[in-house]
């Protein structure tokens, strides 16, 4: 007989969960041996390594900066585990012809580096003519190589010694007039005494020349005429003096300045011209006309023209010419030529030949979509839509873009395949848009804003910021309609139209301004949904008829991207705030001041016209790892607020939720808070689209890695934070209110906890399948922290709030399905 201790059960459970998995990835790994298919010379590259023990400010910078000169990269991991050149090594004999050993071997394979000492001296060479092109000028580079069983690893010790920095900068030119504008642009160099020399500043500084000059008449400067920069680094210990020579042109002794002539614009340009029936000059420019006439107005032709006769050749004002005739829409080519004057050596005539787009586009797409659609029973959806449309370019003259565009669609619940609710949505849209190429102040607001004075010989709106808007805002009148079917859910109809601008001041930013706004939804609910209300006080106050109006302003929003670094890194800024109501709210309460009566304006009898203010902030960071990996993290806060007594609670629309295919990834949409709130529907996955939880604070933070894994299918890990809570107590939702410290109700008999508390946490895997023109994605996140303790009559340890995985199950999971990126 044998007697086993009562302990053993769980040390084979642990054995079996933990021990074995381990021992069996380790024998897995140490088969996986590559070097044992080497010749006997040969070594597998193992590292490559940056050494610099020099105490330097930016030395991580610049030791990353030099490892981007490796000429051999050691080879990568599958899964960060199993060596590639293993799956590739292991399948190429002549004998591994099947399918499966060839995808292996192209696929999850790739080729071995076996290391090659030539290439590793190239790169030391490489390493120091880079160090000395940064103003190490007495840098070396010393390749230290460590062979270790069939393995080689490489050391690069970069010994930069001390950067140089600039004496003098001196500019020169035979041409005393080019000479001239050399020393007047001498303080915008990128050369300033003092700094430290950095040789990869000269491409700038020619590109910077070469723009002065060309902005000031030298149309024909260009970087060639510009000399190799000299340094004399005799004078002064460990400083340079910086020479930049500026030559003549080829086969002259000076430069040319040119000013500009005749002005010649061709709105239906061809190349013989004769197609032209009359022609007329308006400001300085001679316009040639065909039957058509002015296809274009001409003060909307004058505005977008930069040029003007008489004036310095500016290569500025060229390419901006350039730019905005083709941002009107109306033209499809632009073409401005220069011709010199037969007449006048200084002088250069400029023929602009536009080709006319076509008036109208009729068109027609085929979209297939993803939603995480709000309010209900399935959230994630897959639809599919037909959109007609049309287009007019230039509906009043002046180069207006007009578009009108119909939308028909359903959605589907694909996880609900074979059920009833298996078809989910019908949605109708009319969208109808005019887009005025120019900036059209709404009420004089910004002129009136910008001659308001503050301090300091300030303005309320700064100069820069009301010249862009006047020089680069388009004006956008919307309206629109939809109809959405929910099936045995709901039903609304929404009405929508506003007045705003659209200004992108460079590629990487974006304003967006709406003024006026009305926006009336009207719902219909079954009767489901309507034991729904029932039975949530809050979804009930803030679901319903509901107008938000706006007419002074209504939103403002800001975009900006960052420029990709050196090392990969990019960022991402989205910040808005929307106001509805406070205008009919001043109205409202000034009328009752007059009146006294205390009434509250509403349109009919019942339908209240809502009043909050809503803001979020969204930043991303991108880390380019290699050229198929990168580390990526959002943080998202976002607040909303009723104002002025009239609206009790932010509209449901309003509201904030987390959850979802693009959020937290472990909790169905609206199923994680508010707060501390344990939804009972949430605790089990089948009630997934029966889920509302809302509020007025949220805060999220999410972070992914992302890497290959064969072919176009890559592979993601995450990890999610975040939850919503509310600014007001809900005696329906206990724990829901944003708090800061930890408090116990004596009548509840429970703890309440301060935010930070509160904030939940998944983790998962996911799989992506790049198609190129869009990604499918499936994420399988974790719930690894709860929201809540696992109990509330005491004070409960970090530990309560953590999910026990020895009690496990599909409730503590989320799947999700998606189309792109998450963020």
């Amino acid at each position: 007989m044998v007697f086993l201790d009562k302990a053993m059960p769980k040390i084979a459970i642990w054995a079996v969960k933990y021990a074995i998995p381990v021992i069996l990835l380790l024998v897995c790994c140490s088969s996986c041996n590559s070097t044992k298919f080497l010749e006997q010379e040969e070594y597998l590259l193992d590292k490559n390594q940056v050494i610099i023990k020099q105490k330097m400010e930016g030395r991580g910078d610049l030791a990353y900066e030099l490892s981007t000169f490796y000429r051999q990269r050691v080879n990568s991991n599958f899964f960060f585990v199993f060596p590639r050149e293993y799956a590739y090594l292991n399948n190429i004999g002549p004998e591994d012809t099947t399918g499966w050993k060839r995808f292996k071997r192209e696929t999850i394979g790739e080729p071995p580096t076996i290391y090659n000492d030539s290439l590793t001296t190239l790169t030391a060479q490489d390493m120091q003519t880079y160090l000395h092109y940064k103003g190490y000028l007495q840098a070396q580079v010393i390749p230290q190589r460590s062979p270790r069983k069939k393995k080689m690893r490489v050391s690069y010790y970069a010994l930069p010694g001390p950067q140089y920095t600039i004496d003098t900068v001196n500019y020169y030119s035979p041409d005393p007039k080019v000479n001239s504008f050399l020393q007047l642009s001498q303080e915008a160099s990128y050369f300033k005494s003092g700094e430290p020399l950095d040789l990869g500043r000269f491409a700038l500084e020619k590109t910077r020349i070469t723009t002065y000059m060309r902005n000031n008449g030298f149309a024909e400067f260009y970087q060639t005429q510009i000399g190799e920069l000299e340094l004399d680094t005799f004078q002064v210990k460990e400083k340079a003096n910086v020479y930049i020579t500026v030559y003549p042109p080829f086969g002259d002794s000076l430069h040319q300045q040119f000013y500009i002539g005749e002005i010649e614009v061709y709105q239906d340009y061809s190349i013989d011209k004769n197609n032209i029936v009359s022609d007329t000059t308006i400001a300085g420019l001679h316009f040639f006309l065909t039957e058509r006439g002015f296809i274009v107005n001409s003060a909307t032709l004058r505005k977008a023209i930069n040029l003007r006769p008489g004036e310095l050749f500016s290569q500025e004002n060229y390419d901006q010419t350039n730019d905005q005739l083709s941002e009107l829409g109306i033209f499809r080519f632009v073409r401005i030529k220069q011709e010199p004057d037969p007449f006048d050596k200084e002088v250069i005539n400029l023929s602009i030949q536009l080709t006319p787009n076509f008036l109208f586009e009729v068109n027609t797409a085929l979209e297939l979509n993803y939603t995480n659609r709000s309010n209900t029973l399935n959230n994630n959806l897959i639809g599919v839509s037909l959109n007609p449309g049309v287009i007019h370019r230039n509906l009043l003259g002046g180069a207006e873009l007009f578009s009108a565009n119909l939308s028909a669609g359903v959605e589907v619940a694909p996880q609900r395949i074979g059920g009833e609710d298996f078809w989910n949505t019908v949605d109708l849209r009319a969208d109808f848009d005019l887009s005025l190429p120019q900036f059209v102040d709404y009420l004089g607001l910004w002129r009136l804003f910008y001659r308001i004075p503050t301090f300091k010989d300030k303005r309320l709106v700064g100069r820069n910021f009301y010249r862009t808007l006047r020089n680069k805002a388009t004006t956008h009148i919307g309206a629109g309609y939809e109809y959405l079917l929910i099936f045995n859910w709901y039903s609304y109809d929404l009405l929508n139209l506003s007045y705003g601008y659209e200004v992108q001041p460079s590629r990487f930013e974006r304003y967006s301004i709406d003024h006026f706004a009305i926006n009336f939804l009207n719902p219909n609910t079954d009767p489901l949904f309507e034991l729904q209300l029932k039975e949530n006080g809050f979804l009930e106050r803030s679901f319903g008829q509901q107008v938000f109006v706006s007419l002074l302003f209504r939103n403002f929003e800001f975009t900006r991207r960052t420029k990709t670094t050196l090392r990969g890194r990019t960022g991402y800024l989205n910040a808005n705030i929307e106001i509805a109501g406070a205008e009919v709210y001043g109205i409202n309460q000034l009328y009752n001041e007059l009146s006294n009566k205390n009434k509250e304006f509403k349109i009919g009898n019942d339908i209240a016209i809502s009043q909050f203010v809503r803001s979020e902030l969204e930043l991303r960071y991108q880390k380019q790892v290699t050229t198929d990996q990168a580390f990526v993290a959002r943080f998202n806060i976002g607040a909303a607020a009723p104002f002025g007594g009239y609206t009790s609670d932010v509209p449901y629309v309003k509201q904030y939720f987390v959850g979802g295919a693009n959020s937290m990834r472990a909790w169905a949409p609206r199923g994680l808070g508010p707060g501390g709130f344990q939804d009972p529907l949430a605790d089990n996955a089948v009630n997934n689209f029966r889920l509302f939880q809302t509020g007025d604070f949220k805060l999220e933070m999410n972070m992914e890695y992302r890497f290959p894994i064969f072919l176009r299918v890559k592979g993601a890990i995450f990890l999610d934070a975040g939850n919503v809570w509310t600014f007001e107590e809900d005696t329906e939702r206990p724990g829901s209110q944003l708090k800061f410290s930890t408090t116990f109700n004596e009548d509840k008999g429970q703890w309440f906890y301060p935010f930070y508390k509160q904030l939940a946490i998944a983790g998962g895997m996911g799989l992506r399948v790049d198609l190129s023109y869009f990604i499918f994605r499936f994420d399988v996140g974790a719930k690894l922290r709860n929201n809540f303790p696992s109990f509330r009559e005491t004070k409960a340890p970090e530990s309560a709030w953590w999910n026990d995985f020895r009690n496990i199950d599909t409730n503590d999971f989320g799947f999700n399905f998606g189309l792109g990126f998450p963020f």
